[in-house]
């Protein structure tokens, strides 16, 4: 077997320590993925070492429980190889690897796989995806499907096996025809950016293999417009060592039938394997590949593998066309982009940070990752709100301040808390590009700047001030020139050139930001319609259709050109109200209800509203805390305030927002200073009185780019 690594330098590890372990014996691994992680985890199979192969990430709490656990008698870090308990003995078995899932009880399982079911398993998929032609993953070795199937099923089939180690879209494809693979692992999450980075396909490569997460037809839909049908499907489990179903090859007709038609099955069952559906709906599997049990846990084995030999998925499923499609999991489970989270054991996680109960962790809908993290607490359980950027590594995406639902023994009902709300991943690349190309153009802002005088109290001062600090907040940042195609025809990288070519104009103020926009037709509505501005309207649409919030009496504030109106005016009533101080504006699109004026940074002439609502407008507010006290005062005793807001930092390293410079043009931005961190925000609302809160991020990558915040009165 020849292991090929993406990784530039890579000081390879001793791996000598292995030949003096006895057989059988059990070692703790946690390294970041790569080469020498994967030439581990081979020569302890090969000496027949039993491996527990762990995240890198792992908390120091975790490894000890791991090891612990796991009866490890040595543990191998970044640091090297760790003696442990030498009292730990084990008799020679067929066990193999121990693989520790979160347990719906808290606890961590350890799956205990034994080399037979592994060898079959691994034997049948290199067998079918043709492996001796080459194989590649993107995915980590301590999770089941690159561990067994990509690593095993190439050191089987005595082949080579190309470790992207860190994902890139081009990187990835690039070594893919450099050394001629035939096939190659994905999931989901990582396709999104694929089909973002849109690298031309390697001929060598017959198609990819995805799992771990559920394929949705959208992104059927667009991997076949970029690439065709070269796409399959597999779905299994830890417990019955990998894919247990996997989807045939399909011809353009019936890739469209089963994948984009309809919601994309999983597949037929593999050879050696069985399968049924019983009278719930629940999917079970036998056969050769079915886990030797869980590590010292009788109880949980029993609940989880019938007397009979057949393993409970806990999923639910149903047919069609001879093929498995999965319609959701019967447990409460977090499915994060392939990552399977439970509640449990994220609150004990949070407990232990210092969020007093009650509170819940929640699944919530992410289009990218499936799922995500959702966090419904007690208004008196969170004593600081700063609590909130503690929670790593999980982070919720959402957040909801107020009354827990339970039932009537007190039992949260996390799926029901969870159903109406959701949270947005943007590619990493779309945006990590904008910020390269932001960057760039401070960098020529400041060049024109040097030596020029200006008034101190303008937008040019405001822009150069922000120029200086995202070049000293971003000094790191790569400049990623392969995205800046995607990005040519933005509207917002328009404006960011012709703020560039236009700016000793901006200086001398003979030339203000709303007349740049003005020798453009359309220039203002289309940066509001299209990326990224686009995505927090389309956000606030979707919550107040998913929460029922245009029933009644709605108000929008700076309604502007519309880019939200006309996202819910299949929804509104005669008692909506579109409002701005631009009343001309609002005639440009034709939307049930009343039109006004409306100045935010005064009192309103309205009150009782059921919902009020604006999107990227009230920070351009004169007294932030004076318009959401105004806002406030209009609604009803239960009326709902939803914002759609940027983020003016989006990550640890304090980099600003990607357009604050292009932003600064405008009155109601740079006299205003912009966009608030959420936390500003959300103590506003508080302060205000607001009964509960809430919040929705929209994330790249890195970057927390704000999202929506709502408050309940």
């Amino acid at each position: 077997m020849e292991v090929i690594t993406s990784e530039r330098h890579v000081e390879a590890i001793n791996l000598s320590f292995i030949n003096r372990l006895p057989e059988s014996q059990r070692i703790v691994i946690s390294l970041p993925n790569g080469k020498n992680l994967a030439d581990i985890l081979i020569h302890a199979y090969k000496k027949g070492v039993v491996s527990i192969p762990i995240s890198p990430s792992a908390s120091a709490e975790q490894i000890q429980f791991y090891t612990e656990h796991g009866e490890a008698v040595y543990y191998v870090g970044p640091s090297g190889l760790i003696t442990l308990n030498k009292g730990y003995t084990h008799s020679k078995s067929d066990d193999a690897f121990i693989i520790y899932t979160s347990g719906s009880t808290g606890s961590p399982k350890g799956v205990v796989l034994k080399r037979q079911s592994i060898e079959q398993n691994a034997q049948v998929l290199s067998k079918i995806h043709n492996f001796k032609d080459g194989h590649a993953t993107c995915l980590p070795f301590y999770h089941c499907n690159a561990l067994m199937m990509s690593l095993i099923g190439s050191y089987l089939a005595k082949t080579r096996l190309v470790i992207q180690h860190a994902f890139n879209a081009n990187d990835y494809f690039r070594n893919i025809k450099k050394y001629n693979i035939r096939t190659a692992t994905i999931v989901p999450a990582l396709l999104e950016e694929l089909l973002v980075s849109a690298p031309a396909w390697p001929d060598c490569l017959e198609y990819l293999i995805t799992a771990a997460a559920p394929l949705s037809q959208n992104l059927s839909r667009r991997f076949y417009k970029q690439y065709g049908p070269r796409l399959r499907q597999g779905y299994g489990l830890t417990e019955a060592v990998n894919f247990s179903f996997l989807m045939p090859k399909m011809d353009h007709h019936e890739f469209i039938q089963h994948y984009i038609n309809n919601y994309p099955p999983v597949g037929s069952i593999l050879p050696g394997q069985k399968f049924k559906i019983d009278d719930n709906g629940e999917v079970l599997i036998s056969g050769a590949t079915i886990m030797k049990g869980y590590l010292k846990d009788k109880v949980k084995t029993q609940e989880t593998c019938t007397a009979d030999g057949w393993l409970r998925t806990g999923d639910i499923g149903e047919m069609r066309d001879d093929l498995l499609v999965l319609k959701g999991r019967i447990k409460e489970v977090i499915n994060r982009g392939g990552e399977m989270l439970y509640p449990v054991d994220i609150e004990k996680h949070w407990e232990n940070i210092g969020i007093r109960k009650p509170f819940a962790a929640v699944p919530i809908s992410n289009k990218k990752l499936s799922e995500d993290i959702g966090l419904f607490v007690n208004r008196d359980s969170l004593n600081s709100i700063s609590l909130l950027k503690n929670l790593k590594p999980y982070t919720p995406s959402v957040v909801f301040c107020g009354n827990l639902k339970t039932t009537s023994t007190g039992k949260p009902q996390r799926r029901k808390m969870g159903e109406t709300l959701f949270s947005v991943a943007e590619s990493k690349i779309m945006y990590a590009s904008l910020l390269s190309l932001s960057i760039r153009s401070a960098e020529n802002i400041l060049t024109i700047a040097e030596g020029k005088t200006f008034e101190p109290l303008c937008s040019a001062n405001y822009i150069i001030k922000e120029s200086r600090n995202i070049i000293e907040k971003s000094s790191d940042y790569s400049d990623i020139t392969s995205g800046f195609k995607l990005l040519k025809d933005l509207p917002a990288v328009q404006l960011l050139n012709q703020l560039v070519e236009n700016f000793p104009n901006i200086i001398d103020g003979t030339l203000k930001g709303e007349d740049l926009v003005r020798r453009q037709k359309g220039l203002w509505h289309r940066l509001m319609c299209e990326w990224p501005m686009k995505v927090y309207a389309e956000m606030a649409a979707e919550f107040l259709l998913k929460n029922d919030l245009l029933s009644g009496r709605v108000l929008e504030a700076g309604a502007g050109v519309g880019n939200t109106s006309q996202l819910i005016a299949h929804q509104v009533n005669e008692d909506f109200i579109r409002t701005d101080v631009n009343t001309g504006i609002l005639q440009r699109i034709s939307v049930s209800g009343k039109k006004s004026f409306y100045d935010f940074n005064l009192p309103g002439q309205w009150n009782n509203l059921d919902t009020l609502f604006s999107v990227n407008a009230i920070h351009c507010a004169l007294d932030k805390r004076k318009t959401i006290r105004y806002l406030y005062d209009m609604l009803k005793p239960g009326g709902t305030l939803l914002l759609s807001e940027g983020n003016c930092i989006t990550d640890s390293a304090n980099t600003p927002w990607a357009l604050n410079i292009l932003f600064g043009l405008f009155d109601g931005w740079w006299n205003v200073s912009g966009f608030l961190t959420r936390e500003t925000w959300i103590q506003i609302l508080i302060d205000t009185g607001f009964s509960c809160w809430g919040y929705s991020q929209l994330r790249s990558g890195k970057h927390d780019l704000g999202g929506l915040l709502w408050a309940v009165k």
